[in-house]
This record gives C-alpha cells, structure tokens and sequence, in this order.
C-alpha cells in the first residue's frame, strides 16, 4: 500500500470481510486518526479492540520504530 488512510484501511477491511466472510473478526489497533475518523466503516463481523492512549509498550510496531530511529541517528 502506498499510502495508509482512512479509503485504505477501509479497503483493507472489506477485503478481509471478502476472503473471511463467515468468521468473526478481532483486530487490535492503536488510536490513529484514521483508525477513529467519520469514514472508516467497520464491517459488521469485524470487531475492533482500541489499544489505550499513550501505551507504546503495548504497540509492537513502536519497536521497530525506535529501531529504524536508532539506525539513522546513530
């Protein structure tokens, strides 16, 4: 993906709807804006658990940015 949007992430989630039609869905996510915008659309098998605000410890993706962070300033 080129970009990372709320039109993205909707298509993301319709896609995950399409190849999982009869399951349920749980994803985990943090507080993006775009992740809580007017327009992100939420398929009705989706459920969608907000990680807290201000918890990096619990968003394992914040590792590998202070990876990458450590790389280019050192």
């Amino acid at each position: 993906m080129p970009n990372i949007d709320t039109e993205h992430m909707n298509v993301f989630l319709s896609k995950c709807v399409n190849k999982y039609p009869s399951n349920k869905i749980a994803l985990i996510m943090d507080e993006a804006r775009l992740h809580k915008s007017k327009t992100f659309k939420i398929p009705d098998n989706i459920t969608i658990f907000y990680l807290p605000s201000y918890s990096p410890e619990l968003n394992p993706v914040e590792k590998l940015w202070l990876y990458i962070k450590n790389l280019c300033t050192s």
